[in-house]
């Protein structure tokens, strides 16, 4: 195998360059799944004007595709 004579990132730079590729890919996708999130929730902050989570309920029976049964 090929990783087997690369030990460390020294001695095979490809396998540094690649860890360096995911943890950026790995950061972007973080930053953008939480930006989707926060964007989530302040819509629906924004549309029931609701902070307190226990106050807000079950999903509104119009909304069929998102709730089971």
């Amino acid at each position: 195998m090929v990783l087997q004579s690369c030990s460390t990132a020294s001695v095979c730079p490809s396998l540094g360059a690649l860890a360096l590729i995911a943890a950026l890919y790995h950061s972007l996708n973080h930053a953008f799944m939480k930006s989707l999130l926060f964007l989530g929730t302040g819509a629906v902050l924004h549309s029931t004007g609701e902070r307190n989570l226990g106050r807000l309920g079950g999903l509104n029976p119009s909304h069929a595709v998102g709730r089971l049964g």
